[in-house]
């Protein structure tokens, strides 16, 4: 009795499976045998078919978004009630300003309570950059100095304008900030990249009038970030915070600043017993 068509393909793969210097003809392997065989990858074919997913969401939220504008547009062209609108119209008014002027409030916020610390511990305080030249990144000038006693601290204000940010301390001459994504399935698909900015550190030295004087120079991130990293001995990166001594600088947040010049005024003042 002859042999079918399929038992021919049968018996040649069987050869071709028991010499190893011989590789089987190309053809379609069911999944169940498919375990330990290398795929043939077409690097074209596979970015051509991520290019059309990427489409295609784009496509689909295009699709929502156009939806609900024009569902909003035709609500305040014909919706009847004018106070409902005005209603609508402040809310988002109110919400969109609270949310441009984050930076701001939070600077604010800081410098009162930094004065107010200063003038009841009878601190020195002088501003030597602008409230608005803060805002920008200066290694070349410190915002402001600060005296406290037998310690100077000359600060420089990083500004971080998005909390959804991680800043890295993994080189001497520069720091790293890189925006984190949100983990959805768009960003995913989209494949986007964090996007990075850098912020050099070429301090000149700091000077001091006496040499008992303890002078530190600091990098205060305010607003905050979601996430500080730094190199280790190994060459990784591990978390880190506010009081980290890095390169010669020392980070601070805007609330670990303020406690710590609250320590050093606790150290010097002599105890009641």
């Amino acid at each position: 009795m002859g042999l079918s068509g399929r038992d021919n393909h049968r018996i040649r793969e069987t050869k071709y499976r028991s010499d190893g210097s011989q590789r089987p003809e190309e053809g379609h392997v069911p999944l169940y045998r498919s375990y330990g065989v290398k795929r043939k990858v077409y690097p074209l074919i596979e970015k051509l078919g991520t290019y059309a997913m990427r489409i295609m969401a784009l496509w689909i939220y295009g699709l929502f978004i156009l939806v609900g504008s024009t569902g909003a547009i035709m609500f305040f062209i014909f919706f009847p009630e004018l106070w409902v609108k005005l209603l609508i119209a402040v809310v988002a008014v109110i919400f969109l300003t609270v949310r441009l002027t984050r930076t701001f409030r939070i600077r604010r916020k800081f410098w009162r309570r930094l004065r107010k610390l200063c003038k009841k511990k009878n601190y020195s305080l002088k501003v030597l950059r602008s409230f608005g030249k803060g805002f920008r990144w200066s290694n070349q000038q410190a915002d402001f100095r600060l005296q406290t006693g037998s310690t100077v601290y000359e600060m420089h204000f990083l500004t971080v304008k998005r909390y959804r940010s991680e800043l890295l301390f993994d080189n001497k001459e520069k720091i790293r900030m890189k925006r984190l994504r949100l983990n959805n399935r768009f960003n995913l698909l989209m494949d986007f990249e964090s996007k990075e900015k850098e912020f050099f550190t070429n301090f000149a030295p700091v000077s001091t009038v006496f040499e008992s004087t303890r002078t530190v120079r600091g990098i205060l991130i305010n607003p905050v970030c979601r996430e500080m990293s730094q190199k280790d001995r190994e060459g990784g990166m591990v978390t880190t915070g506010s009081g980290a001594n890095l390169y010669g600088y020392t980070i601070y947040t805007g609330s670990g600043f303020l406690e710590t010049i609250q320590r050093d005024t606790n150290e010097r003042e002599p105890s009641s017993h």
